[in-house]
């Protein structure tokens, strides 16, 4: 696993030197798609990375529901907890700052030599059966296609992630995210009515995994995430 240093990024911050409060980020292909796989991560996946956070405690009745399996006995389960506690991450990209890999899926030893599978002959644990009698275990992972639905054949894309490498992006602070330009910047400070330039300077931070475990319980619960 790599280590901390490793994984952070740098992102540039607008900062209002007056009032200490962020006015908006710009950042590359690297933070964006942190922020926009948090739309990828089952809610399981999320109380598990907030469960040590003050932020578990926040999420009331979702903690409590996430609680109620780990307690719950296995005599009255007919699943496997991990199932619900610790969900595949469906992605098709693995998120190496949160520490997800892209999950694995399995096909029965029929399906693994056609094309198309139904959700009779996929599973996320190795060696199930399937209801034609096979055993699932033939693993299969899944890629992206042009337009973004899942695909495991050879003409998905092989740019990984969801932006493109070669953009600059403006983050506002409720998580708005466009296209960086002059116009956009110009058209946010007018709208926040700021008008002395002056009073602005320009820091770039590293985000790292528990920043971005910040971000994540952040945007569940408030319009001020990149200043809370």
């Amino acid at each position: 696993m790599a280590d901390e240093s490793s994984e952070a990024m740098n992102v540039r911050f607008l900062i209002n030197s007056k009032t200490r409060r962020i006015i908006y980020a710009e950042a590359g292909k690297d933070f964006v798609d942190l922020l926009f796989s948090f739309l990828t991560l089952p809610i399981g996946s999320v109380m598990k990375l907030l469960s040590e956070s003050d932020f578990s405690k926040k999420l009331a009745s979702v903690t409590n529901l996430y609680d109620s399996m780990g307690s719950l006995p296995s005599q009255f389960m007919t699943a496997d907890k991990s199932e619900l506690q610790d969900p595949k991450f469906l992605s098709a990209y693995a998120n190496n700052t949160l520490r997800i890999e892209g999950g694995t899926y399995y096909v029965c030893t029929y399906v693994s030599h056609t094309s198309s599978y139904s959700s009779h002959n996929i599973d996320t644990h190795n060696n199930g059966k399937c209801v034609c009698g096979n055993a699932v275990n033939c693993p299969v992972k899944f890629r992206q296609n042009n337009q973004g639905a899942a695909s495991s054949n050879q003409s998905a894309r092989q740019e990984s992630g969801y932006v493109k490498e070669t953009v600059t992006f403006m983050i506002t602070d409720d998580l708005k995210i466009t296209a960086s330009s002059t116009i956009t910047s110009i058209t946010l400070l007018n709208q926040l009515n700021i008008k002395d330039l002056t009073e602005l300077e320009e820091r770039t931070a590293p985000v790292d995994r528990n920043k971005a475990l910040e971000l994540l319980g952040a945007s569940l619960l408030s319009n001020t995430v990149l200043n809370d």
